[in-house]
C-alpha cells in the first residue's frame, strides 16, 4: 500500500469535515449532515477515479476510493461526535 492512500484518507477527512460543518449549521441535524458529509466525498471519489481512465498514464483505483471512504467516515465520525447536540452538555 503506497503513501498515497493515506493521503486519500487525510484529504477526505478533511473534505468531509469541511462538509459537515458546511451542512450542519443549523439546516440540517448532525447525523444527517455527517451522513451527507461521506456521501458526497465518496461520490467525489468516484466521479474523479472515473475521470482518471481518460488521463493518460493514470487508471482508477478502487483503493483509493477504500481510503477515501475510510478517511471520511472516520472524520464524519469524530465530527458528530463533538458536535452532537442533543448529548453535548456544553452546547
Amino acid at each position: 500500500m503506497g503513501p498515497d492512500k493515506l493521503l486519500h484518507f487525510i484529504g477526505h477527512a478533511g473534505y468531509a469535515v469541511t462538509l459537515a460543518n458546511a451542512f450542519g449549521s443549523g439546516r440540517r441535524t448532525d447525523v444527517d449532515a455527517a451522513v451527507l458529509a461521506v456521501c458526497i466525498s465518496t461520490t467525489h471519489s468516484l466521479l474523479t477515479g472515473r475521470l482518471q481512465k481518460r488521463v493518460p498514464g493514470r487508471a482508477f483505483e478502487p483503493m483509493d476510493v477504500l481510503a477515501g471512504l475510510a478517511g471520511a467516515v472516520f472524520a464524519a465520525t469524530g465530527w458528530y461526535a463533538v458536535n452532537d447536540t442533543s448529548t453535548n452538555e456544553y452546547q
